[in-house]
């Protein structure tokens, strides 16, 4: 019997607030280990602005620890907003050449010169008879990849392959739904920014960008209650602030007022959002699929979990590692916060 360590295969979600390592035993395909790590806390950064080399760095021993990561192949995804996000037609090119060709693409969209971006992209389809591409591509700017670069050097034996949250996502909910015959809406989401996105058979994805999360709700309940952010965070999370916010939409408590109207702007934001859709495209949203850490709320549960509240539709919760692994080996409230850092891992197979 071989008492050696197992050779893995890494996946890394760096987020705003923390840091999620998912890694898979490249002999059985079988889930290894799952690690989160906070970059804001008490402890660590205040705010996700305020995130250091040395606070990455701590972040990243911890959740690299006791793992044989020498050995192992880490793919990594960086958060970043959808608005980075596009579907471009492009001249057809062969493989080879395609993210050289995206880059004299990208160039009139972005704010900043093409050459401060690292960018991942994914083919949708060539179209033949146009001599087209049909190109899914996300940007983010270099400053943002460069300051982890240094930080991995000392855990890893060569540097991760870069990909974004948003794509990594997406492609991990198209392995989970691959049987989907009427669009669906993808919603995630996290602490600094939240995402819808309409997913459908044989169509591109559409995609929103949300200013929603969990850091901006701490922000108002901390302004309006007059308490420091973490204690805006604990009462956030708590099920009598959810039932004392639901009440907002009879009472209209001032002290509340604005977390409640942040909500019904969220909420709004993509019904109309889903309402164009189906202007456009003559077919309905049925149902939102919602993932991310902020599924685990109370307040987000209710309102996910009241169609009247929500989009007069149904939604269900989808967490990417039921099923791979015990549910007891799933760290309490964290089994939809992984399905990022669980599709980098598998796509090192």
């Amino acid at each position: 019997m071989s008492w050696r360590k197992p050779k893995l295969r890494i996946g890394l979600d760096i987020g705003g607030h923390s840091v999620k390592l998912v890694a898979i035993n490249s002999r059985d395909n079988s889930v290894y280990a799952c690690q989160r790590s906070e970059l804001v806390s008490a402890e660590m950064a205040r705010t996700p602005s305020e995130v250091s080399d040395v606070h990455l760095r701590m972040a990243l021993r911890k959740v690299f620890q006791d793992l044989p990561n020498k050995r192992s192949a880490v793919q990594l995804a960086i958060s970043t907003p959808f608005n980075n996000v596009f579907v471009l037609s492009m001249p057809d090119v062969d493989d080879s050449e395609i993210k050289q060709a995206l880059f004299w693409e990208l160039g009139p969209l972005l704010p900043k010169p093409a050459a401060q971006y690292e960018f991942d992209y994914r083919l949708l389809r060539r179209e033949k008879k146009k001599h087209r591409l049909v190109v899914l591509v996300g940007t983010i700017l270099r400053t943002q990849f460069e300051m982890i670069v240094p930080v991995l050097k000392g855990l890893v034996s060569e540097i991760p392959l870069l990909d974004l949250e948003s794509l990594a996502l997406l492609e991990r909910f198209r392995q989970d739904y691959p049987d989907l015959t009427e669009p669906v809406g993808l919603l995630h989401m996290g602490a600094t920014h939240s995402s819808y996105t309409i997913v459908a058979p044989e169509a591109d994805p559409v995609f929103l960008s949300l200013p929603f999360g969990g850091d901006i709700l701490d922000g108002v309940i901390s302004r309006n209650r007059g308490v420091p952010v973490l204690t805006a965070e604990w009462q956030r999370k708590e099920p009598a602030f959810a039932e004392k916010i639901i009440s907002q939409s009879a009472d209209g408590d001032k002290e509340d007022r604005e977390t409640w109207e942040i909500l019904v702007q969220f909420v709004s934001t993509i019904l109309r959002f889903n309402t164009r859709y189906e202007v456009q495209n003559q077919k309905q949203v049925t149902r939102v699929v919602a993932t991310g850490g902020l599924c685990n709320d109370h307040l987000i549960q209710h309102i996910l979990n009241t169609p009247d509240l929500f989009l007069k539709i149904p939604a269900e919760y989808w967490e990417p590692l039921k099923g791979l692994m015990p549910d007891e080996q799933i760290d309490a409230g964290l089994g939809f916060q992984y399905g990022i850092a669980l599709e980098m891992a598998l796509r090192n197979g």
